[in-house]
């Protein structure tokens, strides 16, 4: 009985942490920039060839520098569980993110591309203010915000990605990496960061 409860939890554990891999920030942060690019550029040409310069220019040196930290073990992996040590890296990756959009803009990118970065580091400052004191959930706060994108663009979508928002929510609490607070926090971040932006959107580009 003890062993077959053991394996149980051991189970929930592999799952909670596979989850945790497939919904990892960064992916799915690539993921909904690409169908949100292409729903304002109407064109997948143009969607993927500015998203892969914009993630050669935005996405390569911070994943670099993360994985640096990791591997000389500054960091204990790359979803940074230690609150104290994500300020360093995050401000980093705010620096490289300000030079980053500069880039952007003498190279004459959609205003959608410049628009996601902005959104980017406005999500990053307010989730890396809130991590001076706390450890908000960064999974959290970008499958909401993920949620909110995907309910305008393509709103048959929503129920699904709904569903995964407690789904990912009990992943980083059953790895206790997060408290429930924590989870919840970074959710509410997400929509409030994704409402702003799409009011910005509405008034910018008049939907």
């Amino acid at each position: 009985m003890i062993e077959r409860v053991e394996k149980q939890l051991n189970t929930q554990d592999k799952l909670a942490a596979l989850i945790s891999a497939i919904v990892n920030p960064v992916f799915v942060v690539i993921f909904v920039a690409c169908e949100f690019v292409f729903f304002n550029l109407n064109s997948w040409a143009d969607t993927f060839r500015w998203m892969g310069i914009t993630l050669g220019i935005t996405a390569v040196l911070p994943i670099g520098y993360i994985a640096y930290l990791v591997k000389t073990g500054y960091l204990a992996d790359i979803y940074m569980p230690d609150r104290e040590k994500r300020l360093k890296p995050m401000v980093v990756i705010f620096s490289w993110l300000v030079v980053s959009l500069f880039i952007l803009r003498l190279l004459h990118a959609p205003p959608v591309m410049l628009l996601l970065v902005d959104v980017i580091i406005g999500q990053l400052v307010l989730l890396g203010l809130i991590t001076t004191r706390w450890k908000i959930s960064f999974h959290s706060a970008t499958i909401m915000s993920a949620t909110a994108v995907m309910a305008v663009i393509h709103s048959e979508s929503v129920l699904i990605l709904s569903a995964l928002v407690p789904v990912v929510g009990w992943a980083r609490i059953r790895l206790k990496r997060h408290t429930l607070m924590q989870v919840v926090a970074g959710a509410i971040v997400g929509g409030v960061i994704s409402a702003i932006a799409f009011l910005f959107l509405m008034q910018k580009f008049h939907w």
